[in-house]
């Protein structure tokens, strides 16, 4: 018995820390939208990649039928829409104990695109303007002040930047390529993730644009 605690105690620990070292993030070409989960300025997870089917894509707020074809490294979901994509998944990991015994559940929300200043109600980086370099950190819809921001430039080298008391910062510019942006919010809740309630959601945003 006592070794079953310590497994699972071990088990807990492990998925809780591959949670926080792990981001989704999107990619984009012609109709086709990849989904990866791992490092982003580092390399995929291509075993963790195996979790991201029952994410829940969005376009214009309203969520899409989808069909995932498994790649070597990501997932692919063929989209036609113009415009901003977001992507949602609460299930990626079980639900694991946090440090005072109580269970923590990851959320993610991923983003492609900044050519759309709305946000939605989830946890999301908006755009002041059409393509801006400067944006608004928000959590149902109301802005996060104070919080760190990493962001992943397009030779991969990452810096922190915080938002300020309005939510807002501004992306340096470092050329042309992808950038990436990503955040997490910790927030009291007492909903349910596969079977299990939990006390807390771990939101992780991360939204991808192209700089031309």
């Amino acid at each position: 018995m006592f070794k079953t605690a310590v497994l699972s105690a071990v088990l807990f620990a492990a998925t809780a820390f591959t949670a926080q070292a792990h981001e989704v993030w999107l990619e984009r070409e012609a109709a086709a939208l990849h989904v990866y989960l791992g490092d982003p300025d580092g390399r995929p997870d291509p075993e963790a990649a195996k979790r991201l089917t029952g994410g829940r894509l969005l376009i214009d707020g309203q969520p899409q039928a989808v069909a995932y074809t498994a790649q070597a490294d990501h997932q692919t979901v063929p989209v036609t829409a113009a415009g901003d994509v977001r992507w949602v998944h609460d299930t990626v990991w079980e639900p694991w104990k946090t440090d005072d015994g109580k269970f923590q559940a990851a959320v993610y929300h991923a983003r492609y695109g900044r050519s759309e200043p709305t946000g939605g109600a989830g946890y999301e980086f908006v755009p002041v303007a059409a393509n801006s370099d400067t944006f608004v950190l928000t959590f149902e819809g109301k802005p996060v002040p104070d919080k760190t921001v990493k962001l992943v430039d397009p030779d991969k080298w990452a810096r922190q930047m915080a938002t300020d008391g309005e939510g807002r910062f501004t992306v340096p510019a470092r050329g042309k390529g992808k950038y990436i942006l990503i955040a997490e919010n910790e927030t009291p809740s007492d909903v349910t993730v596969s079977g299990q309630k939990v006390d807390s959601l771990l939101h992780i945003a991360t939204l991808t644009y192209i700089a031309e």
